[in-house]
């Protein structure tokens, strides 16, 4: 019989423990790959050691940044952005922007103020006079300074830093290469400050990164949009091509370990979710139902030929199984010379798609063998 012939035994033996372990398989990597992250990087595709790769680094690391991001600071008092508490606010989120990981640089009206303020031997802090003085008195000190800023910035600054209607102070941030799950978090926490520090400022982004953070963010509705059209349209085609419904039921079960085990491979890897994967994930749920399809029709030849149900199951796993495993395998095999690549989603992709075929392939058979008697209509007492 070969290994095939006795998987097929225990599993037709033990019908209800081969059940147990695959739903507790199942629970196990769901719990696993109920961590899985989403991320979009831009300098992962070479080695680390490439030449262009550290080339990028260094010039991130001299420039403070290569990704843009811009914050149009949007003032709501009356005097605009010459109101010295719309500057104290601009302060508060110039030093938060300079002190996270994320951020390389940060250049806004607050570095214009700092220059005229040190001319002058003053604190940037104080140019705008004690926060409990009456805005009169406030005003009168800190607008020679915003002139003689404003004057500057525009003799001196590559990129406008005030409207020209002083409606908004504009921020010019600069963004290490860290991907787009540290820019989604960087973005979250200048929303939260938004909302819960600044009182006289409103804050919009835009530039280069705030695309690719929103590029994130359709992940992970894209990914559940995959998995649940794909598996309806893979069940909807198996119950049509045999005209039975308990093809489609029996077929969940490999389909949803195969799913479950792809996502906790993915976290265990630390491999993120990104575009590609998407289709390697409905590549594999596709590819998924092929070993079944194969095994349900030469049970149902040899059933129809006047076997019992459970040889005919048990045949069909040790015959069609056995060319349904070497096709699997020819395959694997192919892919595995994908894991050589020197571009890391490429061997990613062939990673994940040998694992979700390998689990696929075992649990197609052991369900099968398991369950196909109840597919035939035909159920013996469990272990004759």
């Amino acid at each position: 019989e070969g290994p095939l012939g006795l998987l097929a035994r225990w599993a037709q033996r033990g019908r209800r423990l081969a059940f147990v372990l695959v739903v507790l398989a199942i629970g196990l990597t769901g719990m696993v790959g109920s961590g899985i992250t989403f991320d979009l990087k831009f300098n992962g595709e070479l080695p680390d050691a490439h030449p262009a790769r550290q080339d990028q680094e260094r010039v991130d690391e001299l420039l403070g940044g290569i990704h843009p991001l811009q914050i149009r600071a949007v003032t709501s008092d009356k005097s605009r952005t010459t109101d010295p508490n719309s500057f104290d606010d601009l302060i508060r989120l110039h030093r938060f922007l300079v002190n996270k990981d994320s951020v390389g640089s940060v250049l806004s009206f607050a570095d214009a103020i700092l220059w005229v303020s040190r001319i002058a031997g003053h604190s940037p802090d104080t140019v705008t006079g004690n926060t409990r003085q009456v805005a009169f008195v406030r005003n009168k000190r800190f607008r020679p300074y915003y002139l003689k800023a404003d004057l500057l910035a525009r003799e001196l600054s590559p990129v406008p830093l005030v409207e020209e209607d002083a409606s908004a102070y504009l921020l010019w941030v600069r963004l290490h290469d860290s991907g787009a799950r540290a820019w989604s978090g960087l973005l979250d926490s200048i929303d939260k400050l938004d909302r819960e520090h600044l009182e006289h400022l409103t804050l919009e982004s835009g530039g280069f990164a705030h695309v690719v953070v929103q590029a994130r963010k359709q992940l992970q509705p894209d990914l559940t949009r995959v998995l649940l059209l794909t598996t309806l349209v893979t069940l909807a085609s198996m119950a049509a091509a045999f005209f039975s419904m308990r093809v489609a039921l029996l077929s969940i079960i490999p389909l949803t370990l195969t799913v479950t085990t792809t996502l906790a491979t993915m976290v265990v890897f630390k491999i993120p979710v990104a575009h590609p994967n998407l289709f390697v994930l409905s590549a594999a749920l596709g590819l998924g139902v092929d070993a079944l399809i194969h095994l349900i029709a030469a049970a149902r030849e040899r059933h129809r030929g006047g076997e019992r149900a459970v040889v005919a199951c048990h045949q069909a796993v040790v015959s069609s199984g056995a060319s349904v495993s070497w096709t699997y395998l020819l395959l694997l095999a192919g892919l595995s010379t994908l894991l050589v690549s020197r571009m890391s989603s490429i061997r990613e992709v062939a990673a994940v798609l040998l694992v979700a075929m390998t689990v696929n392939l075992v649990s197609t058979l052991v369900v099968f063998a398991a369950g196909g008697q109840w597919l035939l209509g035909e159920v013996d007492p469990e272990g004759s």
